[in-house]
């Protein structure tokens, strides 16, 4: 793909394929060679300044260490990342619909509950390479470093994480997402996901048999 990109040098061909062995060398902790990379495709990402384009080389970059000046406006999360303004990004990426980003968006955070949460995150994703890359990177910067999944996604046979049961919990009570969201400070559309990734654990097609479900095995308290 990388020959083929550069040959063309189409910014629709060169930023996904740069963004792509950038992403990949961070897992595999090559940091240094995050810049080469991303040069592959900045001078084209520039000229044709795409603003979810510029924000993900500038997120590659911005974990080596490079700080480079970017001539337009990046994407919102991408914006807020960049600003180290994590659990706001995080928010926006799971609006989105993009678990990943969000657990990179959390990756960074000083606070443990978002560090837990991120960890959470890609291990229901399956995203063990990414995990091991966030706990090196984290013990690199002396960040507060997770172990293991929190209690509450071990005891639950569905692997629940401790928010997925929150919300859960609140829905059984009867409480409507636009409550669910006031309660926890949370949009209405980041419960309407956390809600999602329940029923897919639970392998129920509706809130009310997740409730019964959960109730049966544990997860939540009888109300």
């Amino acid at each position: 793909m990388l020959p083929i990109a550069v040959r063309i040098r189409e910014p629709q061909r060169l930023v996904p394929v740069a963004a792509a062995r950038a992403e990949a060398a961070w897992i595999a902790g090559r940091t240094s060679d995050l810049a080469v990379e991303i040069d592959r495709a900045w001078p084209a990402a520039i000229v044709h300044s795409q603003p979810w384009d510029l924000g993900e080389l500038c997120w590659w970059l911005h974990l080596a260490g490079d700080h480079r000046q970017v001539p337009a406006p990046v994407a919102g999360p991408f914006a807020l990342m960049l600003a180290g303004q994590y659990g706001a990004a995080a928010s926006a990426w799971q609006d989105l619909g993009c678990p990943l980003w969000s657990a990179y968006a959390l990756a960074f955070s000083p606070k443990t509950r978002d560090a837990q949460e991120c960890l959470d995150i890609l291990g229901h994703l399956g995203a063990t390479a990414v995990r091991h890359a966030v706990l090196r990177a984290r013990h690199g910067q002396g960040l507060v470093v997770p172990r293991g999944p929190r209690p509450s996604s071990r005891a639950n046979p569905a692997g629940l994480t401790a928010r997925e049961v929150e919300v859960l919990g609140l829905i059984a009570e009867g409480l409507s997402y636009a409550e669910v969201a006031d309660r926890l400070i949370l949009s209405e559309k980041t419960v309407g996901h956390h809600v999602s990734s329940v029923l897919r654990k639970l392998n129920e097609p509706t809130r009310s048999r997740a409730v019964a479900t959960a109730l049966r095995l544990g997860i939540i308290p009888p109300r």
